[in-house]
């Protein structure tokens, strides 16, 4: 895990730098992409409008659809300019403008569309954003290495505690050694003071009999009448 965790950090780390080194042009360059698309769909609409507008139907449809684009981009919460594109589609397909004041039509609300959805984008624009789209495999990096980072400290604290527990045992039988050799020293007392007790016993018990034998062998003198005691 320590190998995987170090090659995803310098993996990382060579990321960083690239960004860091692109990042300036490559967010510029996004902006002004964006911003390409709303001066092209600008600028051929801009040609389209004369020619719808001198036809009053195809001049209503011309106010309806700006409006339309208008209103959504007010939302708090704008639908897609896709989604407003395709309605406004559906619509002119069923209508009865002509042919090809029709398509000129479909060509304006195509080019809205392409402004508008060029617009959400720079307004949602993040460095993350233009970073997920340079470096794709940037946020699995990360999140791989996340992953391991947390499951090295999981493992660290899993050794740190069972070097704990193991240092805890070995305190413990230190202790149950030192019990057993202090009751292994008692009783080796108690047995050496009971021997000793009955050895002093067993002695006291022979210079008793030896007296009494002596008493045995030599009874006292017995004196006579006149005060004299036998040869």
């Amino acid at each position: 895990v320590q190998e995987e965790v170090a090659t995803l950090q310098k993996t990382m780390a060579e990321m960083d730098k690239a960004w860091e080194t692109e990042r300036d042009g490559i967010m510029k360059a996004y902006r002004e992409e964006r911003g390409g698309r709303i001066r092209y769909a600008d600028s051929v609409n801009a040609a389209l409008e004369a020619p719808l507008a001198a036809n009053e139907m195809t001049a209503e449809w011309l106010r309806s659809i700006k409006q339309n684009y208008t209103d959504n981009e007010r939302k708090t919460t704008p639908d897609s300019p896709e989604r407003v594109r395709n309605s406004i589609a559906n619509r002119l397909s069923w209508s009865n403008v002509p042919g090809d004041a029709r398509n000129l039509l479909q060509t304006y609300n195509s080019n809205l569309a392409a402004a508008s959805q060029a617009r959400q984008e720079l307004t949602r624009f993040t460095e993350d954003i233009a970073r997920s789209s340079h470096q794709p495999d940037y946020s699995d990096q990360k999140q791989q290495l996340e992953w391991r980072q947390q499951g090295l400290t999981s493992m660290e604290a899993q050794l740190a505690e069972a070097s704990k527990q193991a240092s805890w045992k070995v305190h413990l039988f230190l202790l149950q050694l030192l019990y057993a050799a202090f009751r292994v020293i008692v009783v080796v007392w108690v047995l050496g003071i009971a021997l000793q007790a009955a050895w002093l016993g067993v002695d006291i018990a022979g210079n008793v009999r030896a007296i009494r034998d002596r008493q045995d062998t030599n009874p006292p003198a017995t004196r006579d009448e006149g005060g004299c005691t036998d040869a």
